[in-house]
C-alpha cells in the first residue's frame, strides 16, 4: 500500500471507523473504515474512498435543514459543537490580499464555491460545483475546503491546473485538524508537508486563524516540476 499524495511505502495502518451519518448515508458498515498514517509526508487517510455516487448521496442536501436536523439525528451534539463551521467566514479579504501578493486575478474560476459567499473576487468569479463541466482557463482557480472532502486530492488539483492561463494561480484552503480515527465527510487531514508535495509547486504558504478554525492557506502555480 502506498501513499496516496507521496507514494511512499512507509504507511501505516491504524484503527478506525466510519461516522455514523456517513454509514446511514453511502450504507458502508463503520468497521470497513480504518485509518492510513504516511509517516513520509504526514498525510493521513480514511480507507474509504467516496465514490461519485457516495459523494452525491452525503453531499445532494448539504447544509439543508434537513441535511442538519438528519446530521443531529446520528450525531447527537454536532451542531452544538460544529455547527459555527457552516456559517459565513467573512474571510475573502485576507484571501484576496494574499492573492494579490502574487498578483491581480482578471479572471476566477470557485470550484465548490457553493452559493459565492466566501468566494474571493466575487465581481469577476465563475462558480461551480463539483462535477460540473468547465469551461476556458482562469488566472485563479480557488477550491477552499474542497480538498479535505474527495476521493482523490491528485485529481482536483489537475482539474484546477487544467483550466489555469499561463502564469495562473491556484489558491486552496484546508482546515488545521486534529489526528482522529473516526471519518466523516473529512475523509483526510492534511499536514503541510503533505499539501507542498501535493501542490507542487507551491509559491506561498501561510497559516491563520480566522475565528473559526485555524486554516491552511496555500499558491501553487500552473506548471508541475
Amino acid at each position: 500500500m502506498n501513499c496516496i499524495i507521496c507514494d511512499s511505502e512507509t504507511v501505516e495502518i491504524q484503527s478506525g471507523k466510519l461516522a455514523a451519518f456517513i454509514v446511514h448515508r453511502i450504507g458502508v458498515p463503520a468497521e470497513e473504515g480504518f485509518t492510513i498514517q504516511c509517516n513520509q509526508c504526514g498525510f493521513r487517510y480514511g480507507n474509504v474512498r467516496f465514490t461519485d455516487e457516495q459523494a452525491q448521496a452525503i453531499y445532494g442536501d448539504y447544509r439543508t435543514d434537513r441535511y442538519f436536523e438528519e446530521r443531529e439525528r446520528f450525531e447527537p451534539g454536532f451542531m452544538a459543537e460544529y455547527g459555527h463551521h457552516f456559517k459565513p467566514r467573512n474571510g475573502t479579504d485576507k484571501v484576496e490580499a494574499f492573492v494579490r501578493s502574487h498578483k491581480e486575478p482578471v479572471t476566477v474560476l470557485d470550484i465548490g464555491g457553493g452559493n459565492g459567499e466566501n468566494t474571493p473576487f466575487r465581481d469577476r468569479a465563475t462558480i461551480v460545483d463539483i462535477g460540473d463541466t468547465i469551461e476556458g482557463r482562469y488566472d485563479l482557480v480557488v477550491m477552499s475546503h474542497i480538498l479535505e472532502h474527495v476521493g482523490s486530492p491528485r485529481h482536483f488539483v489537475d482539474l484546477a491546473r487544467n483550466h489555469l492561463a499561463a502564469d495562473g494561480l491556484i489558491y486552496t484552503e484546508t482546515p488545521i485538524e486534529p489526528a482522529h480515527s473516526v471519518w466523516h465527510e473529512h475523509c483526510q487531514v492534511f499536514s503541510e508537508q503533505s499539501l507542498r508535495t501535493l501542490l507542487d509547486p507551491m509559491i506561498d504558504y501561510r497559516e491563520d486563524n480566522n475565528g473559526i478554525c485555524g486554516i491552511r492557506m496555500t499558491l501553487s502555480t500552473s506548471t508541475k516540476k
